[in-house]
Parts: structure tokens; C-alpha cells; sequence
């Protein structure tokens, strides 16, 4: 997946690519389901949070689900996915919740803090 496509943020993108990195051999996808189950505008932020169930089936692992929750928000003129988070739900995507364990995706500036991002990558094994 080429997040850059879709992600402004240098920090939010190199974390994104190591979550591919680490959890892409873990699937081998045959067929997604998605239903969205919340959107909403957060005011304060200018920004829309989204929040989807997936459901994969897996060649080995059969049938899984996961929430996912998304911020969208508007960068250089266009819309952005301005941070996102894996809820474990019963899949085995397990990235987000070792290195963001209990995260709430409630800031579209949260890439932007320096000792966050700073913890988060040492943490995570991003150079």
C-alpha cells in the first residue's frame, strides 16, 4: 500500500509503512467486508472521525473482524488521513496495540508532538 497517497504527515506516514512492513505477512486476505459504523465532524479540529468494522477472511486463519478508526482532516487544500488507529477486535493485528496500547485518535496534531512521536518510534524500532 502506498500511504502517501493518502497520508501528508511525514511522522504519521513512516509509522503507517512500519505497521505494513511488520503485519504484511501475517495475511493472506481472500475477501473484505466493510461497514461503517460511527462518522462524525469533531468541531474543534475541523476534522471528520470515522469509525469502520472490517471483516477479512484469511486462507489460514478463516474469518476475522477489526475496528478501525480514522481522522480525516484537510492539508494543503485536500482531504488527508490526518491519524488512524486498529481496535484489535478478535483479528491479530496486533502493531497499534504494542506500541499504542488504549490509544483514542482525538487529534489531528498528534504526529506533530515531537515527544510523542520521539517515544512512539524508539519504542517501535523506527529510525
Amino acid at each position: 500500500i502506498d500511504f502517501s497517497e493518502y497520508i501528508s504527515n511525514v511522522n504519521l506516514l513512516k509509522y503507517s509503512n512500519r505497521r505494513n512492513a511488520v503485519e504484511i505477512h501475517v495475511y493472506d486476505i481472500k475477501e473484505v467486508y466493510i461497514g461503517i459504523e460511527q462518522a462524525t465532524f469533531v468541531r474543534e479540529d475541523r476534522c471528520f472521525r470515522i469509525s469502520y468494522a472490517v471483516y477479512a477472511e484469511d486462507s489460514r486463519l478463516g474469518g476475522f473482524s477489526d475496528v478501525v478508526e480514522i481522522l480525516i482532516s484537510v492539508a494543503d487544500g485536500k482531504l488527508v488521513v490526518a491519524d488512524w488507529y486498529i481496535v484489535r477486535g478478535s483479528g491479530i493485528s496486533s502493531f497499534d496495540e504494542s506500541y499504542r496500547p488504549n490509544t483514542t485518535i482525538s487529534s489531528p496534531d498528534v504526529w506533530n508532538n515531537e515527544e510523542f512521536v520521539k517515544s512512539l518510534f524508539k519504542r517501535a524500532g523506527i529510525e
